[in-house]
């Protein structure tokens, strides 16, 4: 018959087993000698898709969702010192892929004479992503108050298009901004218009169509005939990215959105956008974007208009032999397009 010793021990056995089973965060527990793996709870398994033998035996940095993470060996000898490390936002990968933004809390301590080192891992891929989303957000509406600004003072499409991508990159904070137009001939490509960030080269190396192909199923064609935004949350894995993922990787593009918006005469061009960060595209981004997209359009037909009433009042003049030419029209066009601007804007 067990001692009342005996039966408590047991049961206290029992709890802390049960404790460890049932915990709803990732539990590892490591020989701190050795740093080799002596167990992981369930919840860690589900998480990270790797099964209990695939854990039991390897040392921390050996298991796939750990290798590019801040737990290296130098790491494994920190805690030995200081027997405390943590870390808030800790990446792991998942053997699936799936990417998870974690709490890493791991301490040293002995039980019953042998050094053992406890390893709590939370998921905090929600609260990670929503202060990705923010941050991207608050940029995105200073690039829209920016991009209002230069709206107001470009004298040509050529200027405008480029402040837009200017904005893009040194507000935005985005590696790459570049504006592409759907031409119509044969070949269906999209012809550069501007671009400004990192681009070495990218957008002549690889000459975008927007027809119906394996070439076109990069999100800028997508975005054009589609007429929607299309995004790529991570260049790495995304299989659409194949043809383009290497060039991409080398000029720190990490994801990419595109952004169609729709010039007069029934003409598509597109905003698209590379980052440096795997990027989860939020709804309010996304609409953020939109606007900028859609107030880039407006520009582009408010020169065209200013330009043509430009031409047509030279021409009116010269017929009525009034003034044989307008030395400078640039007043004109000023009057004409604050006018038209202030009009939109005001009724927005």
């Amino acid at each position: 018959m067990l001692s009342a010793i005996d039966r408590a021990i047991r049961v206290s056995e029992t709890r802390y087993r049960r404790l460890f089973e049932t915990a709803q965060d990732g539990i590892l527990l490591l020989n701190a000698e050795t740093a080799q793996i002596e167990d992981v709870n369930p919840f860690l398994i589900d998480m990270l898709g790797y099964s209990h033998a695939e854990f039991l035996g390897k040392k921390i940095w050996e298991i796939g969702a750990f290798k590019d993470t801040a737990l290296s060996k130098d790491a494994f000898i920190e805690l030995q010192t200081k027997r405390f490390i943590r870390y808030d936002d800790l990446p792991l990968v998942a053997k699936n892929g799936t990417r998870f933004s974690v709490e890493f809390v791991s301490n040293a301590y002995d039980c019953e004479g042998i050094q053992v080192i406890q390893c709590n891992i939370r998921d905090n891929t929600k609260r990670h992503i929503a202060e990705i989303a923010l941050r991207a957000t608050t940029r995105a509406l200073k690039m829209l108050s920016e991009s209002n600004v230069a709206l107001l003072r470009a004298e040509t499409e050529h200027i405008l298009l480029a402040e837009f991508c200017r904005i893009a990159v040194e507000t935005g904070g985005y590696r790459m901004a570049w504006v592409g137009l759907a031409e119509d001939g044969h070949d269906k490509m999209v012809k550069t218009l501007s671009f400004f960030g990192q681009d070495e080269g990218f957008l002549e190396l690889f000459k975008i169509t927007w027809a119906e192909s394996e070439l076109g199923n990069n999100p800028t064609a997508r975005a054009i005939r589609s007429r929607q935004a299309q995004f790529v949350d991570n260049i790495a894995i995304d299989p659409i990215m194949t043809p383009w993922r290497d060039e991409a990787l080398k000029r720190g593009y990490q994801s990419v959105i595109a952004v169609p918006f729709q010039l007069p005469n029934e003409l598509m061009a597109c905003l698209t956008l590379y980052s440096p960060k795997i990027d989860v595209w939020s709804s309010p981004e996304r609409q953020l974007l939109q606007e900028i997209a859609a107030d880039l359009a407006f520009g582009i037909a408010a020169l065209q208009t200013a330009t043509a009433k430009i031409q047509y009042q030279v021409s009116l003049r010269e017929s009525l032999g009034v003034c044989p030419k307008i030395a400078n029209p640039r007043p004109f066009y000023e009057a004409n397009f604050l006018l038209f601007a202030v009009f939109f804007l005001n009724a927005r």
